[in-house]
């Protein structure tokens, strides 16, 4: 009973108008730095760029909001040596100078363990959005994904992490704007 119950909630939740998303007024370019800290590695974790599909995706979120990704090179060396968000906020703010909006997604994926048949890891990710002037606004969380094979590894648990990363990013996103009186569309 329980089941049905929760299945008929959540056909009945989707239905319901979703807000829309917080609109910046005009086309703002927007500093994107997105990092996966690779733990599986020999020699210790290492930093990398997060996989194209995954970047795309958070560009998407960026458009979304009428924000417009702007790469920050040079940034996957920099965060090597640079490994404190308050660090890496810091360092981006001088290298991004046209943009007046800076966002930083770190991920950290780790394996847990081999749970009937799939391997649990779990995804640490720290979403970071600053306007020009402003204090950086910060999302801490975890998601834990299931992935099937031996070999699929960091990748491939972000990947399965994005939908719930897009989300906390759209919220933060809607909250910083919100806060610089922008409007909602949708």
């Amino acid at each position: 009973m329980r089941v049905i119950f929760l299945a008929i909630f959540a056909l009945v939740g989707g239905c319901l108008p979703h807000a829309g998303s917080v609109q910046a007024p005009n086309a703002t370019p927007t500093a994107l730095a997105a990092v996966l800290t690779r733990t599986q590695t020999e020699g210790g974790p290492s930093v990398t760029a997060i996989p194209d599909a995954a970047e795309h995706r958070l560009e998407a979120v960026l458009a979304a909001h009428n924000l417009n990704a702007v790469s920050v090179p040079g940034a996957v060396d920099a965060f090597s040596v640079r490994r404190t968000t308050p660090l890496r906020l810091s360092w981006l703010s001088t290298a991004s100078t046209e943009a007046p909006i800076t966002v930083l997604v770190e991920a950290e994926a780790r394996f847990f363990s081999p749970l009937g048949g799939q391997y649990r890891w779990t995804v640490a990710v720290s979403a970071s959005v600053v306007s020009r002037g402003g204090e950086p606004a910060t999302d801490s969380f975890e998601v834990p994904v299931f992935l099937s094979y031996d070999h699929e590894a960091e990748p491939e648990a972000l990947e399965d992490a994005m939908p719930v990363i897009e989300r906390h990013l759209g919220a933060l996103l809607d909250n910083t704007l919100r806060g610089l009186g922008a409007g909602t569309k949708g």
